[in-house]
């Protein structure tokens, strides 16, 4: 045989030899480049139902108290679901500086008595974390406000903006 001649058999096998390699190769990317989609679209979905659950958090209702008529209220509150019911939850930096007769209560004005307010309970504790239950049926959207009211001499001392929710009616 001649040098292009085998020359030529040479190159005809390494093509042949090849062509499955290169089909594989081709395969092999496809179905990487497949898996990496199938990745993004998961890594996608999975961002998308945090994102969504990180929404419904921040959705929740949530406030800030200050102090009113010379008394120091502070700390913050959140509006919860747990055990089946819809809780008021003071968060553990919760402070009242002391009154004779404090009440949580939901209300439409800055007063803590009278027509559009809710009483939630008595203050359980002056310092920290302490929840109260929303009774089912409460449409949150009525109130603008969470006091903290003294029932002894009428009077609030404390308040924080009821912040609009997703969903605001307690079943």
């Amino acid at each position: 045989m001649s040098r292009v001649s085998r020359y030529g058999l040479g190159v005809l096998l390494l093509a042949l030899l090849a062509a499955p390699l290169a089909a594989q190769e081709s395969k092999m990317m496809k179905d990487s480049a497949m898996k990496s989609g199938m990745m993004k679209d998961s890594m996608m979905k999975d961002s998308m139902s945090h994102g969504m659950m990180m929404d419904q958090m921040m959705m929740a209702p949530h406030g800030m108290f200050t102090g009113a008529h010379d008394h120091a209220v502070s700390g913050g509150y959140t509006i919860a679901e747990q055990n089946g019911r819809r809780m008021l939850v003071l968060g553990d930096d919760f402070s009242l500086d002391g009154a004779p007769d404090p009440y949580v209560v939901l209300s439409g004005s800055e007063m803590g008595s009278g027509a559009g307010t809710l009483n939630l309970g008595r203050l359980t504790r002056v310092k920290g974390a302490s929840s109260y239950e929303i009774p089912a049926g409460t449409d949150l959207a009525t109130y603008s406000s969470v006091l903290i009211w003294c029932k002894k001499y009428d009077v609030t001392l404390g308040r924080a903006d009821l912040a609009a929710g997703g969903a605001m009616m307690h079943k």
